[in-house]
């Protein structure tokens, strides 16, 4: 799937206003020169899809998804499909993590601040198969890393016990399916954080 797209903001705003009744969330009109968002609570937080647009020569699209949680640890990790970067950092051995599962290592690419913590949160065949599934969806790609940086500009830092699930992505804006998929996945995510007690199911302090 390509992620370059000739799709329409009016266009944009339909297929975000669908994929908000589909999964049951809102969908927040920016107007012409605002930042149009869905936002679908969950657990005791919210998932936010925003897009924003500027000008470098071309016009791009950016689109983030983002849901504020409460960490337990400060288990932080980055996951994504594997590019011709990525397979040279793992030719060289850099940042690379091999969970055991070949289609699995095969597909992804994954740094964490802590293996072991990875490796036990991967070793879930329902988040696996998520990841694996949208990393076919996606073609190539981010699937999902959790930072500790406010992903919204803000001149105040975040309590200490807030971190950040959060992608990006040029040209995501128009598929409604994947969109549809990184919400699923954020909440699969979330729900694994949770289990293995990595999360709390609490409002995150932002």
């Amino acid at each position: 799937m390509s992620f370059l797209t000739n799709i329409t903001k009016p266009h944009i705003k339909e297929i975000w206003k669908q994929v908000s009744k589909e999964i049951g969330g809102s969908f927040i009109d920016g107007g012409f020169w605002g930042k149009d968002s869905v936002i679908l609570n969950y657990r005791s937080t919210a998932i936010v899809l925003e897009n924003s647009t500027f000008s470098h020569n071309k016009r791009h699209s950016t689109t983030t998804i983002k849901c504020p949680f409460c960490s337990t640890n400060n288990f932080k990790f980055n996951i994504s499909t594997e590019d011709a970067f990525t397979h040279a950092g793992k030719v060289f051995g850099i940042h690379d993590i091999q969970t055991g599962n070949e289609k699995f290592d095969n597909a992804m690419y994954l740094k964490s601040s802590d293996k072991d913590k990875l490796l036990n949160f991967l070793d879930n065949e329902t988040i696996t198969k998520q990841y694996l599934d949208l990393a076919r969806n996606i073609s190539y790609g981010p699937i999902i890393k959790i930072t500790e940086d406010n992903p919204t500009f803000s001149l105040t830092r975040n309590p200490q016990n807030t971190l950040w699930l959060y992608i990006e992505s040029v040209g995501l804006e128009g598929y409604k399916e994947t969109i549809k998929m990184y919400f699923d996945t954020f909440k699969l995510t979330l729900d694994r954080l949770i289990e293995i007690g990595e999360a709390e199911d609490i409002s995150p302090q932002t």
